[in-house]
């Protein structure tokens, strides 16, 4: 979620990168590579379908639209919309 919000004010940032830094940032020390490819997944995925996933989100509360979220709200909103419908 926190590389979500890093994007959401730097979203030229290479997705990589952001991931592998914000993991070393939270001190994550027994991230392995498995867990750093699902959280890129995560990201990417996100980043990529993040217009349909506010327009379906926006959906479920007209009187509280995505834009009007605090940033880690709207970003957990994102991941759990994507990993319950976006997933593959």
């Amino acid at each position: 979620d926190a590389t979500l919000f890093a994007l959401d004010f730097n979203p030229d940032q290479p997705l990589e990168e952001t991931v592998q830094f914000m993991a070393a940032e939270d001190d994550i020390h027994d991230a392995n590579e498995h867990d750093l490819a699902y959280a890129l997944s995560l990201v990417q995925g996100v980043t990529d379908h993040k217009e349909d996933l506010d327009k379906e989100l926006d959906t479920l509360n007209p009187d509280w639209q995505v834009a009007r979220m605090n940033g880690i709200d709207r970003n957990l909103l994102r991941i759990a919309d994507f990993e319950i419908y976006g997933a593959d």
